[in-house]
C-alpha cells in the first residue's frame, strides 16, 4: 500500500481532553455529565491512533454486543465521514468491525459473550462505553483477558456516574474514585486469584456540557432545567457527579421493626364517634 499523508489538527479536539492525546496510562477514565463530548473525543483519539500507529487492534466493548453498532461503531463512522477519510476505512456489519487500509482494525465485543473477547489475539486498545453498566466481574474478566505480545494495551472508559443503589458501594466508585480528586493520575493494583499482582496507572478526567463548545443551546437549557425537575439527575447528568438515586417510598425501605413498632395500652375511657 502506498503511503497516505493525513493531517489532523489538535484544534479538532475539545481543550478539556487534549492532555490525553499524549497519555500513556494503562486506563483512561472519562466521566461526567451528558453532552460533555467524552465519547466523541475517545472516538477521535482512536481514529488518530488507528491511522498513525504501525499496529492497532482495538476492542469496542459494551455490556451487550447488540448495542455497539449504534454507539461506538456509529460514532467512529460519523467522525471518519466528517473528516473526509471514508476512503481509508471499511465499515462491516457482520461481524461488526472497522478495517483501515493500513491493516489496523476495530472489533466489537460484548460482555454478554466474554468468549468472543478472549478469542481476539493481541489487542492493543479497548474502549468501554457506558462502563457504569458493567459489573466488576465483567471488567476484571475483560481486563485480565487483554494481553498482547505486540503492543502495550491501553484502555479507555467512558461513562456517566450513575448506578443503582448507593454509589459508595458501587464497584467503580470504590475501586477508582473514592477519596480521589475529580481529575488526576493514580495507581491501581489488581491481585489475581493465583496471587500475582498487576499494577495499572490510570487517569480520571471529569467533564460537563460546559466543556463542549458544540453543545446545542436547547440541550444546555434542558440540562439546567433538571435542577427543578429532578435534583438527582441534575447532579449526575448536568454536574456529572456521583449521586444517590432517590427511593420511591423511603419509609418502605427504611422500616425497622425495633424502632418503628412499639406496644401501647388501650385507653378504654376514650370515646370514638362513628
Amino acid at each position: 500500500m502506498s503511503e497516505v499523508e493525513v493531517q489532523i489538527s489538535n484544534k479538532v479536539y475539545l481543550p478539556r481532553y487534549r492532555h490525553l492525546l499524549k497519555s500513556d496510562a494503562d486506563i483512561n477514565f472519562l466521566y461526567g455529565g451528558r453532552d460533555s463530548g467524552k465519547s466523541h473525543f475517545i472516538a477521535q483519539k482512536l481514529i488518530r491512533d488507528c491511522l498513525a500507529l504501525p499496529y492497532f487492534r482495538c476492542l469496542l466493548i459494551k455490556k451487550t454486543y447488540n448495542t455497539i453498532k449504534e454507539s461506538q461503531w456509529q460514532t467512529i463512522k460519523d467522525i471518519v465521514d466528517q473528516w473526509g477519510l471514508s476512503s481509508l476505512f471499511t465499515f462491516k456489519i457482520n461481524p461488526l468491525t472497522i478495517e483501515c487500509v493500513n491493516d489496523n482494525k476495530y472489533i466489537a465485543s460484548g460482555c454478554d459473550d466474554t468468549e468472543s473477547i478472549k478469542s481476539v489475539k493481541d489487542p492493543s486498545h479497548a474502549w468501554y462505553e457506558e462502563g457504569n453498566q458493567l459489573e466488576l466481574s465483567d471488567f476484571i474478566t475483560v481486563t485480565t483477558t487483554l494481553r498482547s505480545n505486540r503492543a502495550k494495551i491501553q484502555q479507555w472508559f467512558s461513562f456517566n456516574p450513575e448506578c443503582e443503589g448507593d454509589y459508595e458501594e458501587f464497584w467503580l466508585y470504590k475501586t477508582f474514585f473514592k477519596d480521589k480528586d475529580l481529575s488526576g493520575t493514580y495507581d491501581w493494583t489488581l491481585t489475581l486469584p493465583e496471587g500475582l499482582e498487576v499494577k495499572y496507572t490510570y487517569t480520571t478526567t471529569h467533564s460537563t456540557y460546559h466543556d463542549n463548545k458544540h453543545c446545542r443551546p436547547e440541550r444546555k437549557i434542558f440540562l439546567e432545567e433538571l435542577k427543578q425537575i429532578d435534583p438527582y439527575y441534575y447532579k449526575v447528568y448536568t454536574l456529572g457527579l456521583w449521586g444517590r438515586r432517590p427511593i420511591g417510598d423511603p419509609f418502605c425501605y427504611a422500616f425497622d421493626r425495633t424502632r418503628h413498632v412499639q406496644q401501647t395500652r388501650l385507653n378504654r375511657q376514650f370515646k370514638v364517634k362513628l
